[in-house]
């Protein structure tokens, strides 16, 4: 019997699970029970306590090993004799097969939660976009808060922040607060997510990117040259994704939740800091004079002085192609079915406002 070609099966299985991934965007609900909440879960805890236990981000040995196999099959693979025309159609096969099994990891592993019942179903709120004076009354509830926090921590200069993030329980402090806001409303949080500071420094600022969800080896990853205050808001972000929520508005409001619940005053200074950062350029579109005012007038020095220091640490690692990252993500959201693309993380104000007025809240500490 005639040996199978390997790439028909990955090409099949890639297909397959594309066109599925397509009928159940119909089905929310089917996909919240059977995937979401049971088929996703034992992924997780197989993978948590198995692989994800080394000790090496598995970003790093998944390059070492792609990289070490391209090498075996340039230089000691057996070549054989073919015209041009069968290389290129060889060639074409191949990476027909290689992407049809990228696909079929990914949407295996993690991609089929994009299909999954939104959060504001979820969790009964009404999320509506919001107009000026509805930004204006957010804008100065959340300011107050701010300024009320970052006047807990005294006269400290920007070196306490380093000390206060930058320690052996980062991971799992953070981890633990994600989990206890998800338990807390209701979402199952299986396993035990890694989230790895990724080095060299700047190695995704870059390119535009402050830390990413990787499905192929189901980690978390932040860029370690982040400012100190924007890593418990950004790692707590991407242990969102890692616990199965794939929006970006959605994982930065489970990430502002977290923060703000923690008994750390670093950490629920970081969620409130970055969250103020989104509302800020919301209100800023709206009311840009209003903005300048509150900027110098309400906002007390040290805040302006954070928000300084984030941005002159930013200027540390300039962008390299910005347009085609953006470009290049909003595309691959509108594919998900996230159709206003980039400007999906923004979508955070809309929920966090839901929130409070759903909890009749003065503040999100309370």
């Amino acid at each position: 019997m005639k040996k199978i070609d390997r790439r028909w099966i990955w090409i099949g299985l890639g297909v397959f699970t594309v066109l599925l991934r397509m009928v159940a965007g119909y089905y929310p609900h089917l996909v919240e029970s059977w995937y979401s909440r049971n088929w996703f879960q034992w992924l997780r805890y197989v993978n948590d306590y198995t692989i994800s236990l080394s000790p090496i981000p598995l970003f790093y040995v998944l390059l070492i090993g792609i990289f070490s196999y391209a090498i075996y099959v340039w230089f000691f693979r057996k070549k054989t004799k073919r015209n041009w025309r069968q290389r290129l159609v060889n060639f074409g096969f191949s990476t027909l097969a290689v992407l049809s099994a990228l696909a079929f990891i990914f949407l295996t592993f993690w991609g089929f939660n994009y299909a999954r019942v939104s959060v504001e179903d979820q969790l009964g709120m009404e999320v509506v976009p919001l107009d000026g004076p509805d930004l204006a009354q957010e804008f100065e509830i959340l300011t107050k808060e701010l300024i009320d926090v970052r006047n807990q921590f005294g006269e400290i200069d920007q070196d306490h922040f380093h000390q206060g993030v930058f320690h052996d329980q980062l991971e799992t402090d953070l981890r633990s607060i994600v989990i206890e806001t998800f338990q807390s409303l209701g979402y199952p949080t299986g396993g035990k997510v890694r989230a790895r500071l990724l080095r060299p420094k700047g190695v995704l600022l870059r390119i535009s990117t402050a830390g990413f969800y990787f499905p192929f080896v189901n980690e978390c990853h932040v860029d370690a040259g982040l400012h100190p205050l924007q890593i418990p808001f950004v790692m707590a972000h991407e242990l969102a994704h890692g616990y199965g929520i794939t929006d970006e508005g959605s994982c930065n409001f489970f990430a502002l939740l977290a923060c703000s619940r923690s008994d750390d005053l670093v950490y629920r200074y970081s969620g409130l800091l970055l969250y103020w950062r989104y509302l800020a350029g919301e209100y800023r579109s709206y009311y840009p004079e209003e903005y300048k005012t509150a900027y110098h007038e309400l906002l007390t020095e040290a805040i302006r002085g954070d928000l300084r220091a984030i941005r002159e640490n930013g200027k540390l690692y300039p962008d390299i192609f910005p347009e085609f990252r953006n470009l290049a993500y909003s595309t691959y959201l509108r594919t998900q079915g996230i159709e206003e693309g980039m400007k999906n993380y923004n979508r955070v104000v809309m929920l966090a406002t839901a929130w409070r007025k759903h909890h009749q809240l003065s503040q999100f500490s309370d």
